[in-house]
């Protein structure tokens, strides 16, 4: 897949010219203070290691031949660029939000980078698509297709602490509006890229022996309908989750403050105005390592 090709020479550029991916990292505090919109692409393009790449590059490679049969290499360079995009953007608000809510500067710099957001949103499409019930993980335990992704997604979390939880949670959150048909807007319609694909331009593509011309194929109506189901099941569930470990935190800080009883602040030296609190600038320098994605 040229996509493989394009991430692979990306890395190996940034290997001979020494460039930092820290520089090319999806990152809220420069997308929207110093405007380097580039970041929104270029941080799932670039890897942080040999590994990184590595297995990212090999679930590429299985998914996205399965969905180039599906859709033709036209409309998956068009999904792929729009899940990138789409993703990061969604990245950087719920950062920005985050960040608005708690006060915490970290959300401000939480650079991350990595082409995995975007295998999340295929591996959502693919299992949507595919005709087996369950399917396994790591050859433990079997779960339903649908629930995969979001089964990995948490334990990936768990078992590699570094990598970007929230950056895979975006891509599988586009591929949900996708599969579910919340994305029409942006996509064109099956006409158009058909004509697309027989226009001069791309001539040189489709002379590509590994060119997959655009089928006439589409999700149906109930694998759509499947995707939004599983969705709404998902977030009623987690939403049940959080409102109850709220409830218990608030619980548990009430019976703690009765039994302890108030207390009498002390006067503590100071300038009258507060902690100091390091600029955006200072947490993002500050940063030891970034979330792969």
């Amino acid at each position: 897949m040229s996509i493989m090709l394009l991430c692979i020479a990306l890395h190996g550029a940034a290997y001979l010219f020494g460039i930092n991916v820290l520089d090319v990292a999806i990152s809220p505090y420069f997308v929207v203070y110093r405007y380097q919109l580039y970041r929104v692409i270029s941080a799932g393009l670039f890897h942080a290691s040999l590994m990184h790449i590595g297995f990212n590059m090999m679930s590429c490679y299985v998914l996205g031949a399965s969905l180039e049969r599906f859709f033709g290499t036209l409309r998956l360079w068009y999904l792929s660029l729009l899940t990138l995009v789409l993703s990061n953007l969604l990245y950087v608000a719920i950062s920005m939000l985050l960040y608005e809510i708690t006060g915490a500067l970290h959300w401000l710099a939480n650079p991350a980078v990595g082409y995995s957001g975007v295998l999340f949103g295929y591996a959502l499409i693919e299992s949507i698509m595919s005709p087996f019930p369950t399917r396994s993980v790591f050859g433990c335990f079997n779960v339903p297709t649908k629930l995969y992704p979001w089964v990995l997604l948490v334990l990936l979390s768990v078992l590699m602490p570094n990598i970007s939880f929230l950056g895979h949670l975006c891509g599988i959150l586009v591929g949900t509006c996708f599969a579910a048909g919340w994305l029409w807007w942006a996509m064109p319609s099956l006409d158009t890229f058909q004509r697309w694909d027989q226009s001069r331009l791309l001539s040189w593509a489709r002379a590509q022996p590994s060119y997959v011309a655009c089928p006439n194929s589409e999700l149906d109506g109930d694998a759509r309908a499947s995707a939004r189901n599983t969705f709404f099941v998902l977030y009623s569930a987690a939403r049940g989750l959080v409102v109850a470990v709220c409830q218990c935190a608030v619980g548990a800080v009430g019976s703690a403050a009765r039994s302890v009883g108030p207390t009498i602040p002390q006067e503590q030296p100071g300038d009258g105005y507060g902690p100091a609190v390091p600029s955006a600038q200072e947490e993002y320098d500050e940063e030891a390592g970034y979330g792969l994605g």
